[in-house]
């Protein structure tokens, strides 16, 4: 799955996050493309405010994912 900037997704470990970017890095001599995500809410795992970096071909393996709207989800909108 591709992740464009700007898409809002889920990470596992911080929650909601927006795709704000992507950074290439040399790792072992080798380019790797990684997302910068932006969690900007306080909770669980995260103080708010903070950016995340995940390898783009790893993205979907370690649980990141396009979130949904409450619309969406059936949950009620409050």
């Amino acid at each position: 799955m591709v992740f464009e900037v700007g898409t809002k997704v889920v990470y596992p470990s911080h929650g909601v996050a927006e795709v704000v970017g992507r950074e290439d890095r040399s790792v072992d001599g080798e380019s790797v493309t990684y997302l910068v995500l932006s969690v900007p809410e306080r909770g669980w795992g995260t103080s708010g405010g903070m950016k995340v970096s995940v390898p783009e071909d790893r993205a979907e393996d370690l649980g990141v994912r396009t979130a949904i709207s409450r619309a969406i989800s059936g949950f009620p909108v409050s």
